[in-house]
């Protein structure tokens, strides 16, 4: 059963993207300071502001760490006993009875053909998720409209009748422990305490994050037997 170290999971990206841009984090104060003011976490509700919340730059920053850092880089599904029909670019094709499928999410959430390419201005490597990283990106406009992904290009829960049961708790949870934190914190990335100048120090502090972020990442979980 998953619910508490998938969050944990993409709450670490999160926090370490905003880290590394300590301007986005800004934004996502701003916005926290708009939506629930100067009133104690105890006065929140799920009725009245996680709508809020989802829909402003916390949702925002919880699409974009799930399009960078899927849950599951594959979602399996099968055809069972029946043959299925999909139609894709113009062209029909059928998957046998009994097909495992693996949708590949982490492919699906860069694909250039739906998302922009990604023009690298940090020190990441390939997928380059540092420079990448716009919250900004699933806001909506003025006008009411909002981005809104292409039909199976974005499916962190997964998509259609089958989408993961536990997709709501999941973003009632980082809604709250992102609120909850940055309502009155910041994060930083740890420098080093030496006598060059902050800027160098942080400087360095975030290319060893960037490399963390794009190199040395995989799931993380553990094992409730040890």
């Amino acid at each position: 059963m998953a619910g508490y170290e998938t969050s944990a999971n993409t709450l670490t990206y999160a926090m370490t993207l905003l880290a590394c841009h300590p301007n986005l984090q800004r934004d996502l104060q701003a916005d926290l300071d708009r939506i629930l003011g100067d009133r104690p976490p105890s006065s929140w509700s799920y009725e009245s502001d996680f709508p809020k919340l989802l829909d402003g730059y916390v949702g925002a920053v919880i699409s974009e760490t799930l399009r960078l850092y899927t849950v599951l880089p594959f979602i399996p599904k099968t055809t069972k006993s029946k043959a299925q029909t999909f139609t894709s670019e113009g062209r029909e094709y059928t998957v046998p009875p009994g097909t495992l499928i693996l949708m590949d999410t982490s492919a699906a959430h860069r694909n250039p053909k739906y998302w922009p390419e990604v023009t690298p201005k940090c020190n990441d490597g390939p997928p380059f998720p540092v420079s990448s990283f716009d919250p900004a990106r699933w806001l909506r406009k003025t006008d009411g409209s909002g981005y809104s992904p292409v039909a199976g290009s974005y499916m962190p829960f997964s998509d259609g009748p089958r989408v993961c049961m536990g997709k709501r708790f999941a973003q009632a949870q980082l809604c709250a422990v992102l609120a909850i934190v940055y309502k009155h914190h910041s994060i930083e990335l740890a420098v080093e305490d030496d006598s060059r100048t902050y800027k160098e120090r942080w400087q360095e502090a975030r290319e060893r994050a960037d490399k963390e972020l794009s190199t040395n990442v995989g799931p993380i979980a553990t094992d409730p037997k040890k």
